[in-house]
């Protein structure tokens, strides 16, 4: 009986002396489990106290095995599932999460996840349950909506690129089981890859009715957690999709307010980041400014996710862009690549951007040369630069370095071809940008190749640009060195 008692204990990650003198009666367990340790017999001390130990994993894996062989299905399951409660009424979660994986108890893993989960994402507790939930086979976890919504939600972090599926699968499953709350996060986290991830700013824009209306509906049933990130991407969608800016601000305030009250500075970055965009998209620099500030602390905060942390620098580098301060802003991008992780930049719209700011830096600066290599260079840099949404802006760019060079029909071909993309993908404001460009593109080609420059003398400053009234591009900044028509023409209002 000593032996088949013990042998529970072996299907234990680590054996917690409180909960195994509840699993198993044997009198004296601490002792046995001393001396073991002592006596170097595969079993070691996780802490000073002789309070919690563990099994060798060569040892625990053999004699699991065995075990198997002498309990049955219901007996082990039984191990797990009394593990899982204890480490649930002491607040453990992973380890709960693991007992559940390891019990094969996926809906009780499910459970857990609804009640708990978003608040760990909250404090950017992430990377051990997405090892768990990696750990279930594919097919098992697309069973399970809850399951599959939170793998989704949590590699967002590191594999952005690979979500949609999985949240896609998810809607079926939440409308056919009519849970609200998951159809709504879904819907969603889809507004925020067509945002991030795919620049589909017209599939995007689709599904803001719907989780608009789904959230005014359930808004008071649902908790901060869950409500705090709907709001903040649905802020998103407004601002870059739609281009409704009182909606996406009164969004992202409520997301802000949100956050400060659950503690949770990683959904806060996310709604600060909204903010400070709105404000630049706006022509409001000073709030922008003020939210940047803001955003400051949160880059460098460890409670802030991966993909928080680069959207808070994406929009720190569009600011010094847009304001022409490109000392600072190839300072800052230097930070970027260094302190976030090279694939998470490489699978959002960050990537090409980069590209496309440090182009538009050399462009001030009469280096036309260079800029057109590195235009080119970010068509090619990732997935997401070939999108209709990022490759129309770069061939945008692209026509306005060509104008300037006399390559008249090179820039119109280019701008044509960048207007459609752009109708196709969708976005306001680099649609009406593009709409804009042919009559100043073709200008500054005549007028190049007429008098050998389009300005009678070079800018003097290459950190300040002309004043521009009108709104700016998304992620854009207004060119210079250019003739005041030219100047003119570009900064007509949208």
């Amino acid at each position: 009986m000593f032996h088949e008692a013990f042998m529970k204990l072996l299907f234990l990650d680590e054996i917690n002396l409180h909960f195994a003198q509840i699993l198993i009666d044997i009198d004296d367990l601490n002792q046995h489990l001393d001396r073991m340790a002592d006596q170097n017999f595969f079993v070691y001390r996780l802490d000073d106290a002789s309070r919690m130990f563990r099994f060798h994993h060569l040892f625990q894996e053999f004699l699991q095995s065995k075990g198997r062989q002498v309990f049955s299905k219901e007996v082990i399951s039984d191990i797990y599932g009394r593990a899982a409660d204890y480490y649930l009424e002491h607040e453990l979660i992973e380890k709960a999460l693991k007992a559940l994986r390891n019990g094969k108890d996926y809906r009780s893993m499910e459970e857990v996840l609804k009640a708990h989960g978003l608040k760990l994402m909250s404090a950017n507790r992430t990377v051990t349950i997405l090892g768990i939930l990696r750990t279930i086979p594919e097919d098992t976890l697309l069973e399970h909506s809850w399951l599959t919504f939170f793998q989704a939600l949590l590699i967002t972090d590191f594999h952005p690129q690979t979500t949609l599926p999985y949240f896609q699968a998810c809607i079926d499953k939440f409308v056919e089981n009519k849970e609200e709350a998951g159809e709504l996060m879904s819907l969603s986290q889809i507004i925020y890859f067509h945002f991030v991830i795919s620049g589909r700013y017209n599939a995007g824009s689709e599904l803001l009715g719907r989780t608009r209306v789904l959230f005014e509906s359930i808004h008071k049933t649902l908790p901060r957690d869950i409500s705090v990130i709907v709001v903040r991407n649905l802020a998103a969608g407004y601002c870059f999709f739609d281009g409704k800016m009182d909606l996406a601000r009164h969004y992202a305030r409520r997301g802000c307010e949100l956050a400060e009250r659950i503690d949770s500075k990683n959904f806060l970055a996310a709604s600060r980041f909204i903010l400070g965009y709105i404000g630049l998209l706006s022509g409001d620099c000073r709030r922008a400014r003020m939210e940047i500030e803001k955003s400051y602390k949160l880059v460098g905060d460890p409670l802030v996710g991966m993909s928080n942390r680069l959207t808070l620098h994406v929009m720190q580098l569009c600011e010094l862009s847009m304001n022409g301060n490109f000392f600072a802003f190839m300072y800052h991008k230097d930070l970027v690549l260094e302190g976030v992780d090279k694939e998470v930049v490489r699978q959002t719209v960050a990537a090409p951007y980069l590209y496309v700011w440090s182009a538009i830096g050399l462009v001030s600066t009469g280096k036309f040369t260079e800029a057109l290599d590195l235009i080119e260079q970010g068509m090619f840099v990732s997935k997401t630069a070939s999108s209709e949404h990022m490759t129309s802006q770069l061939l945008q760019w692209r026509a306005f370095i060509n104008a300037f060079n006399g390559q008249g029909k090179e820039a119109l071909a280019d701008i044509e071809q960048s207007t459609q993309m752009r109708t196709s993908a969708g976005d306001p404001f680099s649609s009406a940008t593009t709409s804009l460009s042919k009559e100043p593109f073709l200008h500054l080609s005549v007028n190049f190749m007429k008098h050998g420059t389009t300005s009678k003398k070079p800018c003097s400053s290459p950190s300040r640009f002309p004043h521009r009234t009108s709104r700016p591009a998304p992620w854009h900044t207004p060119p210079i060195s250019t003739s005041k028509k030219t100047m003119r023409l570009l900064s007509r209002p949208v």
